[in-house]
């Protein structure tokens, strides 16, 4: 039997995932790989990116109409298209994280090299420097996450943490909201890519933990930086 869900707290999420497709396209953490997905509140339903193909290309073109509701079964609830593959690696994770309610899966490149080394990625900027105060665990795997035991690998490696690298694979990030975990891929690749910066010239100056208490403390709610990404997508599509 499936669980009611209200209609337009849904339509509003899959509208917002929708743009974090576009978002991390337009940031270049995602091309047609990849899938943002967000939990309908109080429920044990999920949004999700479907799996691409003929007719779903590139992370540019989804809008709110692609978009799917799921089960954490990975069962089809209500849309047109198929699951992506790893839609596992989304539901596993909320299958065991009641405070997650944002999951994304993305490639992106200097992160997904960073794990590959098994390099940590160094807290040296003030707004990103909270996303790695804890290492990053990792994952050892290149396989697609398609079963429910590899997913389930992937939420037991995540633990209590916001991110894991899927060694030879990608990255995952969960979040409180669609809008933070999109605004943390960002920052996240733009950590990793200051870090293999530095890393060139010399040997860096770490943030403290006092001061990345500090920023924490002051850092303005996420709606401001989701305005200013979403304002560079077009929202017409």
């Amino acid at each position: 039997m499936t669980q009611p869900y209200d209609r337009a707290i849904a339509q509003e999420l899959k509208e917002k995932v929708a743009l974090s497709c576009r978002v991390l396209y337009q940031q270049g953490l995602a091309d047609y790989l990849g899938h943002p997905s967000a939990r309908i509140p109080g429920t044990a339903l999920v949004i999700i990116k479907p799996r691409h193909g003929r007719d779903i290309r590139g992370m540019q073109e989804m809008t709110s109409k692609h978009m799917l509701v799921v089960d954490l079964d990975g069962n089809v609830i209500e849309g047109d298209y198929a699951p992506p593959t790893e839609t596992v690696l989304h539901t596993e994770v909320y299958r065991v994280r009641p405070d997650v309610s944002s999951v994304i899966h993305t490639h992106q490149t200097m992160t997904t090299a960073f794990g590959i080394t098994g390099r940590p990625i160094l807290p040296i900027m003030h707004n990103e420097s909270a996303l790695v105060e804890r290492p990053i665990p990792i994952l050892p795997t290149a396989m697609l996450i398609s079963k429910p035991e590899q997913g389930a690998a992937v939420a037991t490696a995540l633990g209590d943490h916001r991110i894991v690298h899927l060694q030879n694979h990608g990255v995952v990030i969960a979040g409180p909201s669609i809008e933070q975990s999109t605004i943390d891929a960002i920052f996240l690749e733009r950590l990793a890519v200051m870090n293999h910066l530095v890393a060139q010239i010399g040997e860096p100056r770490l943030v403290t933990q006092e001061e990345i208490n500090q920023v924490k403390a002051e850092q303005q709610p996420v709606g401001g930086r989701w305005a200013y990404y979403t304002s560079l997508v077009d929202t017409n599509v």
